[in-house]
């Protein structure tokens, strides 16, 4: 499982080159985010996971019951080919619940040059047990791990990914599972 991760991540460092698209979201300055303010995305893994935008950086992710919130940061320069929003996830900033205390969490958009060079990106890394993704580029990675040897502290990591090619979201992806993922938005 870590050698996929560091593969998918040097992959992104070497083969994935972004635009420099950019908001402006009154403040802060938001790169290559992929939820707008109200957005939520629901995914169906073994488990419902669904993650509502409160504003441009705040998150709330919602499982098994529960509703945990995390503040992103922008990133200011590309890390491994993506700008975007991030939580690093130090120390063990929320409240227990079975083995789970803080949450590591990226939103990027991901631009591929070709059809192939994504297509090949989905071939490689993407397993459709903890990664899922909708024919527009929608894709949602969701992994808990918690161990006995971690003691409290175990963690959720979550990726919130838009794929693009030359800058526009795809028509139809082989693998894609449309009903998996929905998308909604609130009303405040």
């Amino acid at each position: 499982m870590i050698v996929v991760k560091v593969l998918f991540i040097l992959y992104i460092a070497v083969f994935v080159s972004g635009c420099s698209y950019n908001k402006n979201m009154g403040g802060a300055q938001v790169h290559e985010s992929v939820m707008n303010e109200g957005m939520i995305i629901c995914a169906h893994f073994d488990e419902k996971v669904c993650i509502k935008a409160e504003n441009k950086l705040v998150r709330n992710i919602m499982w098994d019951g529960i509703t945990r919130s995390v503040k992103l940061i922008p990133r200011k320069e590309r890390w491994y080919g993506k700008l975007g929003l991030y939580f690093p996830g130090s120390g063990n900033h929320w409240e227990y619940h079975k083995g789970i205390t803080r949450g590591i969490i990226q939103e990027a958009q991901l631009h591929f040059a070709s059809e192939e060079e994504l297509s090949l990106f989905l071939d490689k890394y993407v397993d459709g047990k903890y990664d899922l993704y909708r024919d527009d580029g929608l894709m949602i990675s969701w992994r808990k791990v918690v161990r006995p040897d971690m003691g409290p502290g175990g963690y959720i990591d979550l990726f919130i990914l838009q794929l693009l090619v030359n800058g526009k979201k795809p028509k139809k992806l082989h693998g894609s599972q449309n009903d998996k993922i929905s998308v909604a938005l609130s009303v405040h």
